[in-house]
């Protein structure tokens, strides 16, 4: 028997029997750190992946419990992604009775256009399979990049100095645009440099093209060719890599060396 209004996945069967995944997690209380904050932790990672249902008032091995035990303190649960979730996210909160006993379901709705965090401590969590896992500054940049809020072309490369773009390269794209103006205010223009007080600032995408040399600024920006023996990648004894090449410098010295590259390569 369905037992949700909303999903109809929902029966008995499934609360007590689900095994928890990427889209389901069942709390029970008296469980370890079971607590308002810790579900609003869980509700921030489903939000920030692709949504799912928490089930408060069932225990890990299916046993439903009485969250109306709680008594005064049942309002912390009902008003928590209220009170510890930022931005607000699309949570439903559902109170259903099964065998007399209350059970709280959160269903939360995937949001693919913004990042949630904690009110109080603005920390981030993400849900992985079945695990919340709290995010450090680098998770939270590349969570951003996925969700495309962050582009990293875009951002600006504020210790890249001026001395180090490929004049002979940027001259040889003014010709091909008929350009008679200064380099620089090309860029601009073509929106790969900013210009702010009368300083010019690289955004990544202009070291990537236009750098001498653009590991310099960005770890690993080059393109690595690996040709295997077979249609598998193998390893240990079985190692099957028969060529490897890297090819570093900037993306148009790179697209002209790869292609005659591949011309003479795939000759074999």
């Amino acid at each position: 028997m369905v037992v949700s209004q909303f999903n109809t996945q929902i029966t008995l069967e499934f609360l007590q029997k689900k095994r928890e995944n990427q889209y389901f997690e069942r709390k029970g209380l008296g469980e370890k750190e079971v607590n308002p904050t810790k579900i609003a932790n869980e509700l921030i990672g489903m939000l920030n992946a692709d949504g799912g249902v928490l089930a408060l008032g069932v225990a890990n091995d299916g046993m439903l419990q009485d969250l109306k035990s709680l008594g005064e303190k049942l309002s912390d649960y009902r008003n928590l992604y209220i009170d510890f979730i930022e931005p607000h996210g699309n949570i439903k909160l559902e109170e259903i009775e099964i065998e007399g006993k209350l059970i709280f379901l959160y269903h939360v709705d995937q949001d693919i256009e913004r990042i949630f965090k904690r009110k109080d401590n603005e920390h981030i969590f993400l849900r992985i399979d079945d695990k919340n896992k709290e995010l450090d500054r680098d998770a939270v940049r590349n969570l951003e990049y996925d969700k495309q809020i962050r582009k990293f072309e875009d951002e600006i490369e504020n210790d890249f100095d001026i001395n180090d773009l490929d004049i002979k390269l940027l001259n040889g794209y003014k010709q091909k645009l008929n350009y008679d103006g200064d380099a620089l205010e090309l860029l601009v223009k073509r929106h790969l440099v900013l210009k702010k007080d009368g300083q010019y600032k690289l955004k990544k995408a202009g070291v990537l093209l236009f750098s001498k040399d653009p590991e310099k600024y960005i770890t690993s920006a080059s393109l690595r060719y690996i040709r295997y023996e077979g249609v598998e990648a193998k390893s240990g004894t079985e190692h099957n890599v028969v060529k490897d090449e890297r090819f570093e410098n900037n993306i148009p010295w790179i697209i002209g060396h790869v292609r005659n590259f591949l011309k003479a390569t795939l000759k074999d």
